[in-house]
């Protein structure tokens, strides 16, 4: 179970996509693995890599408060988990980025934008048939106690979720949609023009982003882990099939159940490929080359990290 809010990261940062460019889901994306960070830095990126057993072992002990017993196997799991991703993923996001940085250098298409988010999903499920052993041993040791820190833990990011997301009037909640957007976007382009900014207020406007349904669908996942948990403490399940539910839980969590959600989903990523696009487009010859040097930067950083031990 302790591994499930990383997992949540990873599909709340994919499913739907928020507003902004391409660039930065795929950072989020392999980064999520060292600890859910947004770096900017090749060289700390390359820091926070190698130290991401330990900085994932601090974020998930907020969530739930370890026991000994709990640590030392967590310890050891997030640490053959780094090692089987530096080994077997690292290699393919290096190739994606290589391939965004070709592409980056002309006009793209939304299509293609989909294209490249598609093939960066497709890996997450190599990456949840390794968390799936490790969350079914250490789901089957969660106590009380324990369930009680991540309701607890559940309530405080929420309620950080809603003041970011839906609170403040409708105005406010574009700004900072707005605001999020060009800091993203200016990470790989540099500063946006008065032309540019205004275009990316209007795709803002007119997204078909709904905080409502995203914040019903994050509940929906967080009471999904919950009673599970709940169902194991009243009545122990064998080794298989708790490795079954496990199996059901995260496959729950990577494909939303709720079928009107799925489709506002897919919409969301739809609208958001033709925005990077779009926005993409509109960019001058200067800041396409700026947006490839810092991919190639990235990609050379992660084949550096795959050359590690």
């Amino acid at each position: 179970m302790l591994i499930f809010p990383l997992i949540g990261r990873i599909i709340s940062q994919l499913s739907p996509l928020r507003f902004g460019t391409v660039f930065s889901c795929f950072k989020r994306l392999w980064i999520v693995f060292a600890a859910c960070l947004i770096l900017h830095a090749c060289t700390l990126l390359q820091v926070t890599y190698n130290q991401s057993p330990e900085l994932i072992y601090w974020w998930l002990d907020d969530h739930v408060d370890f026991e000994s017993a709990q640590s030392e196997q967590i310890r050891t799991d997030l640490k053959s988990l780094q090692i089987w991703h530096r080994q077997t993923q690292l290699n393919t996001f290096a190739n994606l980025l290589q391939r965004m940085s070709v592409m980056a250098q002309d006009n793209i298409t939304g299509d293609q934008v989909c294209a490249v988010v598609d093939e960066a999903r497709n890996t997450l499920p190599a990456l949840i048939s390794q968390i799936e052993p490790i969350a079914t041993r250490l789901a089957q040791t969660v106590k009380v106690r324990q369930l009680r820190q991540m309701e607890r833990k559940y309530r405080r990011s929420n309620k950080t979720w809603r003041a970011e997301w839906m609170d403040g009037t409708p105005e406010e909640r574009l700004s900072l949609r707005v605001d999020k957007g060009l800091e993203q976007s200016q990470r790989f382009y540099g500063r946006l023009d008065s032309t540019q900014r205004a275009l990316l207020a209007q795709m803002a406007t007119e997204s078909p982003f709904n905080a409502d349904m995203s914040y019903t669908e994050r509940q929906r996942r967080q009471n999904a882990i919950l009673s599970l948990i709940q169902d194991w403490q009243k009545e122990q399940s064998s080794k298989d099939v708790a490795q079954d539910q496990i199996r059901a839980l995260l496959q729950s969590l990577y494909i939303s159940t709720d079928e009107k959600y799925k489709n506002y989903a897919q919409q969301q990523l739809q609208y958001n490929c033709m925005s990077v696009a779009k926005l993409h487009n509109a960019t001058t010859p200067a800041q396409k080359t700026r947006a490839v040097k810092t991919l190639k930067g990235y990609e050379n950083d992660l084949r550096e990290l795959m050359a590690q031990k």
